[in-house]
């Protein structure tokens, strides 16, 4: 096709026009994913004209104009006598673009909520309380973040209970809502910003970039707490699902990926006691933990050490932070970047500086274990 939306150079961009030109002949729905002013309107405006319903209309919607009470009327129309004032019928957007092209943009998927937008992960079913009414922390339960920078990332189990067991894939669901219950009828202050149900879901009860939650004790005004269901077994004890696990293997590095969290887990056998720099609430740790690393009143099953092992094969770098073992190499790091220009302070404790260094060094979401090591 001769008539494209632009011309572009690159090869990724011709690649692209193929796809879509090979793609556009089949009755397929497509999505085009990116951030505003990318171009996806007019990608997706191509794959109109190389299709069957290039004779058809070209009806752009963007449904983040429309009300969300007058969404389902303005796509499908009603009938006559539908709701109070509807005398006759009305055609939507999808009936008036019949045998036609309705690219829709603006739409919000259901995901983790960050600064009072939805960000969703690829390959997770995330529910949230714009999803449905229980999925809330009780006012009680939090209170206002009191810094930007989130650096760690505190896991848990809904029990802490040891030795629990893996369980084959998934459980039935439904026990997100028990916890986010539980919670709310509980007089004390206690809840997490994430569970994750034994079937996998992801249930993120308030934003995480702008709420502290009662979860870790001394971490709690720089941390995001995951929950992750144990479920009964017939011995009295207590295991994790499959699927809650596959499904932290890929909620962690989002969010390293979302806050700028270095991909970084402990490196020794845990030893029935927490880190000595955790105690505290280890302003200088950056990295994912385990409540049990932070207090001694949790044990080896809060969170167990499974989910560590999956996190490491996943690439996760492992440090011994007592020794300070992370600091000396991101001090090393550190005087590295400011060879190629930073102006870092070397205190080895890569905060929103260092993240920025290594964005413009190449790294991609400034960190270190995720997508690649330029140079290293």
């Amino acid at each position: 096709m001769s008539d494209k939306p632009w011309i572009g150079v690159s090869e990724a961009h011709r690649r692209l026009l193929g796809l879509i030109e090979r793609v556009a002949r089949n009755d397929v729905e497509l999505l085009f994913s990116g951030e505003t002013g990318v171009g996806k309107e007019h990608y997706g405006r191509y794959a109109h004209q190389a299709s069957p319903r290039r004779d058809g209309p070209f009806v752009p919607v963007n449904c983040g104009s429309i009300p969300p009470d007058l969404f389902e009327n303005e796509l499908f129309g009603h009938v006559g006598g539908a709701f109070t004032g509807a005398r006759a019928r009305a055609s939507g957007l999808v009936e008036a673009a019949a045998d036609a092209t309705i690219p829709t943009r603006e739409c919000e998927m259901p995901g983790l909520l960050v600064n009072g937008k939805q960000q969703a992960v690829p390959d997770l079913n995330i529910i949230n309380a714009h999803d449905v009414e229980w999925c809330r922390l009780d006012p009680k339960d939090f209170r206002p973040r009191p810094t930007s920078w989130v650096r760690q990332i505190i896991l848990h189990t809904t029990k802490g209970d040891w030795p629990q067991r893996v369980l084959s894939g998934h459980g039935p669901g439904g026990r997100a809502k028990l916890v986010a219950d539980m919670w709310r009828g509980d007089p004390t202050s206690s809840a997490a910003h994430l569970v994750i149900d034994n079937d996998g879901t992801v249930a993120c009860l308030c934003d995480l970039a702008t709420v502290e939650t009662y979860h870790a004790t001394v971490s709690n005004p720089w941390s995001i707490g995951i929950e992750m269901y144990q479920e009964g077994c017939d011995d009295g004890h207590y295991g994790v699902h499959e699927a809650v696990y596959a499904a932290a293997e890929k909620l962690v590095p989002a969010l390293c990926r979302m806050f700028g969290i270095q991909f970084q887990i402990p490196k020794l056998p845990y030893k029935n006691e927490p880190l000595r720099r955790l105690i505290d609430g280890g302003e200088s740790c950056v990295g994912v933990f385990g409540h049990r690393d932070n207090t001694g009143q949790r044990g080896y099953g809060d969170p167990g050490d499974e989910i560590f092992a999956r996190l490491a094969a996943a690439g996760a770098e492992r440090f011994d932070h007592n020794a300070g073992e992370d600091l000396d190499v991101w001090k090393g790091r550190q005087r590295a970047l400011n060879d190629g220009g930073a102006t870092l302070t070397i205190d080895g404790v890569p905060g929103p500086s260092t993240i920025e260094a290594l964005r413009a060094a190449g790294h991609p979401d400034g960190i270190w274990a995720l997508g690649g090591r330029p140079g290293a």
